[in-house]
């Protein structure tokens, strides 16, 4: 029987579809071959590793034994942590390390406690009391001290905006605030409107605005660090705050009594769903985890990734000590405390 010219035509299609198809392939395993000779050292995803944050641990409990920790700063270009705080003579004292780990003391030169300290690109600047110095390091290891403060009253807090630098501090009725370009030489704010001054304890910048909060439900905020005006809402807290930061397009502050605020504009607040109740010293934002971390008293740790809905994170068993600082260099957290250090993952 002889086959239409449309069967064979249907053949032919069909036999040259199998060819191609067998060739592509061998095409595809060819090349595929190749890529795994070109690049044998691409690392696989990791597997099994600790999530950040989730889980702490203690470590140098020997370097941080007697001394009160309270600032904790990052620099990425020296990859040095640096913490500051009160020594068990109270003195100031000043530790410094590469790994978070290990920690070596530096001579401060301080006689009196060290409350804070930032950094900005070139110079780490430490605050502290109304009788101490400010203090400025390029190394972290070796300070200047800087006698001309810009304010009688304690420095308790310190942020940079990558070049300049702010501090805040004051006392039972009065609201300090400090400035400098590069850390070596200090005025005081040229405007800052508090009706009932009280001491601020903790400042941030985003890129845009800076946020001083403290005593009494104080927050300010000032696009210059020259001029600051009072928020239009506190979220009706009378307590306090004892540190904010800025982070995933908002600001979050903590403080007395486990009171935690969040704001998109540094203006208008709200309070946080469902903070710990416990005095939280501290907050950061840890870009890397893309999550907000708290730190506060008897060990506390929380993180979050809107800073309204908080998680308890996994700490030691005895772990009891207060802890008053956070930061992280983006693969390593630390936090520091009354004779803690303690890391994560």
């Amino acid at each position: 029987m002889m086959r239409s010219k449309r069967s064979r035509s249907m053949n032919r299609t069909a036999t040259l579809t199998k060819y191609t198809t067998a060739v592509l392939a061998a095409l595809l395993a060819l090349a595929t071959t190749a890529c795994d000779r070109m690049m044998p050292m691409m690392p696989k995803p990791a597997t099994g590793q600790p999530e950040p944050l989730v889980s702490w641990r203690s470590v140098a409990a020997s370097s941080a034994a007697g001394k009160e920790l309270r600032g904790v700063a990052w620099s990425r270009s020296l990859a040095r942590f640096v913490a500051v705080g009160r020594d068990a003579d109270g003195s100031g004292v000043i530790m410094y390390s590469s790994d978070g780990t290990s920690w070596t003391d530096a001579d401060s030169g301080a006689d009196a406690v060290l409350n804070g300290v930032a950094w900005n690109g070139t110079r780490f600047v430490a605050v502290g009391r109304h009788d101490t110095p400010n203090l400025h390091s390029t190394d972290g290891m070796n300070w200047t001290a800087v006698t001309a403060r810009g304010a009688v009253e304690t420095l308790n807090g310190v942020t940079s905006n990558g070049s300049g630098f702010v501090a805040v501090g004051g006392a039972a009725n009065s609201s300090a605030i400090v400035r400098s370009a590069d850390g070596t030489a200090w005025e005081p704010a040229g405007s800052v409107s508090v009706s009932n001054p009280k001491a601020l304890y903790g400042v941030t910048w985003n890129g845009t605005r800076f946020v001083a909060v403290g005593v009494g439900g104080i927050i300010l905020h000032s696009t210059d660090g020259d001029i600051w005006e009072p928020a239009t809402s506190s979220g009706s807290v009378t307590t306090g705050f004892l540190d904010a930061v800025a982070g995933n397009s908002r600001f979050v502050a903590v403080g007395f009594g486990g009171d935690v605020l969040h704001s998109v504009d540094g203006d208008t607040w709200e309070r946080s769903s469902d903070a710990d109740r416990r005095f939280l010293y501290a907050v950061a934002w840890a870009a890397s985890a893309a999550r907000f971390v708290a730190v506060g008293e008897r060990g506390t740790i929380v993180y979050s990734a809107d800073g309204d809905t908080w998680v308890t994170a996994t700490t030691p068993p005895d772990t009891h000590a207060t802890l008053r600082a956070v930061t992280g260099n983006g693969s390593l957290f630390v936090a520091v405390g009354d004779g803690a250090i303690m890391v994560s993952p």
